[in-house]
């Protein structure tokens, strides 16, 4: 078992491409014709090494099938957390408090890149928590409070469909207690 383990913490170290090179080769001298090897001396290579040859053939296929595999495999989990991750922006977005699409609204109707908040703003920490907007420093001035920047996906969501700003209370009109 120790020596299977081994054996594969070494061929997954491997790059594709010399594998693939490997792979073939092993190809080409297995199943070529005699009339093709005879002039490169592969012939008598073949005869003798015909069982190393095939193994070599069904392990880089195999290895490099695999990687395909696993290449494609991870592509379209990357896509589906994607999918998942708009799906889930897009329903925090149909929920926002007036007060929140009032934050948003800076953004999207004023064009504003950064806004600052103040250090214990909730609306903005909500937002932050809602992954809608981000601290884009983790520098900050007491006067002016935290920089946030919205988060691109949710910029765009909003600029092509204003309805998740309607009833958006302005930050300078909400009340404070």
């Amino acid at each position: 078992m120790e020596t299977a383990s081994k054996l594969f913490a070494i061929v997954t170290k491997f790059a594709p491409g010399p594998v693939l090179a490997i792979g073939i080769a092993c190809t080409f001298v297995l199943f070529a014709k005699e009339s093709w090897l005879g002039p490169l001396g592969l012939d008598t290579f073949r005869q003798e090494y015909k069982s190393v040859l095939g193994w070599c053939f069904v392990l880089c296929w195999s290895y490099l099938v695999a990687q395909i595999l696993i290449t494609m495999f991870r592509a379209y989990k990357s896509r589906q957390l994607q999918w998942q991750f708009e799906k889930d922006g897009k329903q925090a977005l149909n929920e926002l408090t007036d007060e929140e699409k009032g934050y948003l609204a800076e953004f999207v109707l004023s064009g504003k890149n950064t806004i600052h908040c103040d250090m214990a703003d909730g609306i903005a920490g909500g937002l932050e928590a809602k992954n809608i907007i981000y601290r884009s420093s983790s520098m900050f001035n007491i006067l002016q409070g935290v920089p946030y920047n919205i988060q691109p996906w949710a910029k765009k969501a909003l600029q092509r469909n204003r309805v998740f700003l309607e009833r958006a209370i302005p930050r300078e009109n909400r009340r404070r207690w």
